[in-house]
């Protein structure tokens, strides 16, 4: 009689089970961006790289991390230091360039999963709205979709494709870091080690780009969804955390003094013009955030608009707006996705005129991270209901969602795939940015050319 091969031990399950998602979300990431690993440097890479003398040393520190004024890099020093360090290592070829990009965005992949893994598995057991994730690994399976998911979305390929744009990625990076240290720090054996990582994350993030005001705010909001039942209660726990977190403010403000941006807060566009520039081209970002075709790098200066020029947009602005708040209050989870897409978005997309260019892909970066894994949720919690009324498919509606999971992976990475051509030559670019202006409508308009 044949003897059975012994079950694999427990530890060497729980180590496949962390390894193999790290390993797809890096496969999965280098497949979708391989192809663009040698795209040439564009149009602000003249100024923050080719011409930029203070990354052309590490050493000493305070050239590298004193990038010069009116430049992508100026307020940014830590994206400085980053191309400084790209520069000594292989001087002005795009492709090391582009690799960092690259690291950055799978790496921000992994925090992600991490974060969506960590807070599913541990509020499943206290919070009856989270309950369904416990079952057949859905923690697990949210988690590496809403990832993979992100990762290749085309409208993160921005980050990747167009250097000087690692701003957005390594704030990102950091803000991801800053809020994954907090939770981990919450059930740590020595918590201090994380809070020092959340909070120095939190520093290096202000350093990087000024979107990252928002994070302190954001690890408040998630202790007070999932971790306490106030904010009072929140406060007293982790005043210590909070305080870390509040004095990198400081840190911000002396950056923003110390090199100030003449394009932020212009006078040449009010902050009410602004905003309905605002309103329009958020509404362009939730379409393409769905249906991501017809790419632009360059969306032009903000133009002149009425109330009347934005009304379909804002009322579903208001809806969504008006969702988040009775979410919050009914289903905090829920609710704190959608406060996590206004607030990360809010720094570039509100009433704080930028006035070189009414809006950028690229902030889309973190915004997008919680519609996709509202998203993601949604689909599995429809899935789970489907499975309990009908038992005896479930095993089919498995591979259903498996099926579907893979197509959509698929389908957003050659289209990301796609987009990383364009970006070959600049006059290839060009085109397609005009391209994209005009299929987007009259109130999209191009300056690449």
């Amino acid at each position: 009689m044949a003897r059975s091969r012994p079950s694999p031990k427990p530890a060497a399950r729980s180590h496949r089970r962390q390894i193999l998602p790290i390993a797809l979300l890096v496969a999965v990431g280098v497949a979708a961006y391989w192809n663009g690993l040698r795209a040439p440097f564009v149009w602000d890479d003249e100024t923050a790289i080719v011409t930029n003398r203070t990354i052309q040393t590490v050493l000493p520190l305070s050239d590298s991390l004193a990038p010069p004024l009116e430049t992508p890099m100026a307020g940014r020093p830590i994206a400085n230091l980053s191309l400084a360090l790209n520069y000594a290592i292989g001087g002005l070829d795009e492709t090391g360039y582009h690799c960092w990009n690259l690291g950055v965005l799978i790496a921000s992949a992994l925090l992600l999963f991490g974060i969506v893994r960590r807070t599913l598995a541990e509020s499943a057991a206290t919070s009856g709205s989270l309950r369904t994730f416990r079952k057949a690994g859905g923690a697990d399976a949210v988690a590496l979709v809403s990832a993979l998911a992100w990762l290749v979305h085309p409208l993160l390929s921005e980050t990747v494709e167009y250097v000087t744009q690692r701003t957005e990625s390594m704030m990102g990076l950091f803000f991801l870091l800053t809020l994954y240290a907090a939770i981990r720090a919450r059930r740590a054996r020595r918590p201090i080690r994380w809070q020092i990582v959340s909070i120095a994350s939190c520093a290096l993030g202000m350093a990087t780009k000024e979107s990252m005001v928002v994070a302190p705010v954001a690890v408040l909001l998630y202790d007070r969804v999932f971790e306490f039942t106030s904010i009072a209660d929140a406060l007293r726990a982790r005043r210590g955390l909070y305080a870390g977190l509040a004095a990198t403010w400081v840190e911000l403000g002396v950056v923003m003094w110390r090199w100030p941006r003449s394009t932020v807060g212009a006078a040449a566009v009010s902050p009410w013009m602004y905003l309905l520039n605002q309103v329009q081209m958020i509404a362009r970002y939730l379409g393409l955030a769905v249906w991501p075709r017809s790419l632009v790098v360059d969306y032009g200066l903000p133009r002149s608009l009425t109330i009347g020029d934005v009304v379909p947009q804002a009322l579903l602005l208001l809806l969504m707006l008006g969702g988040t708040v009775v979410a919050l209050v009914r289903w905090p989870a829920i609710g704190f996705l959608g406060a996590m897409f206004f607030l990360t978005l809010a720094p570039t997309s509100s009433i704080v005129p930028i006035a070189s260019e009414v809006g950028s892909e690229r902030r889309m970066y973190l915004p997008l991270a919680p519609l996709v894994v509202l998203t993601v949720s949604l689909i599995w919690l429809g899935l789970e209901r489907l499975r309990g009324r009908w038992p005896e498919r479930s095993r089919t509606l498995a591979y259903v969602g498996l099926c579907a999971a893979g197509a959509l992976v698929a389908a957003l990475g050659v289209r990301t795939v796609l987009r990383n051509r364009e970006y070959a030559t600049p006059m290839a670019l060009g085109k397609a940015s005009w391209r994209g202006g005009q299929t987007g409508g009259p109130d999209l308009r191009s300056r690449a050319n």
